[in-house]
């Protein structure tokens, strides 16, 4: 396995496989370092953000929205749902080594306030991923631990019921939001 690393402009670190290759993008956001080892961590234990996207697509179909609100509200949909998923993906690729992600956690915590909390349900569960108990319930907070050392498996089906608790009844409740900047949060 070939793994090559690269630093690059954007916000936020990835990987992404090419020509049986490993490339991994260290962006500006966090410490490169963490950063690298949180994208390492993912490909030894077998992300895969396509598959990840086929049930995001799926559960978008099952979900409780009407056409209308799927056509027009497409996009947050889609971004929500992924970001829960990819939230309880790094929980678990990180419960495998805490203690390498232990300050990690307690940096990104440092900036969660209960007004990110209110913003909306991906908030929240960033807020639960980094140790930001005080700021919600403890239904939120189980799914985080739920995902800790969990399988692939039992990570799509924490997002699936997550999106369906949360991300469905806040998007249909909220016709206004949209997905942009200064809106929810982008990404991980």
């Amino acid at each position: 396995m070939n793994i090559v690393i690269n630093d690059y402009d954007g916000r936020d670190s990835y990987y992404e496989e090419r020509h049986g290759s490993y490339i991994i993008w260290l962006g500006t956001n966090g410490n490169k370092t963490t950063n690298k080892m949180h994208e390492l961590a993912h490909i030894n234990m077998g992300t895969d953000v396509e598959e990840a996207r086929e049930h995001i697509a799926r559960w978008i179909q099952e979900s409780n929205f009407t056409p209308e609100i799927i056509e027009y509200k497409h996009e947050i949909i889609a971004k929500s749902f992924f970001n829960v998923w990819n939230i309880l993906e790094d929980e678990r690729i990180e419960s495998f080594s805490p203690r390498l992600f232990k300050e990690h956690k307690k940096v990104m915590g440092r900036g969660k306030t209960k007004r990110d909390v209110m913003h909306s349900p991906v908030e929240a569960l960033l807020c639960a991923r980094f140790n930001r108990y005080s700021l919600i319930d403890w239904h939120v907070k189980g799914f985080i631990k739920a995902s800790r050392l969990a399988s692939k498996e039992r990570v799509y089906a924490l997002a699936k019921n997550y999106c369906a608790y949360y991300i469905t009844p806040w998007i249909n409740e909220n016709p206004d939001i949209y997905y942009g900047r200064d809106s929810i949060q982008k990404g991980l």
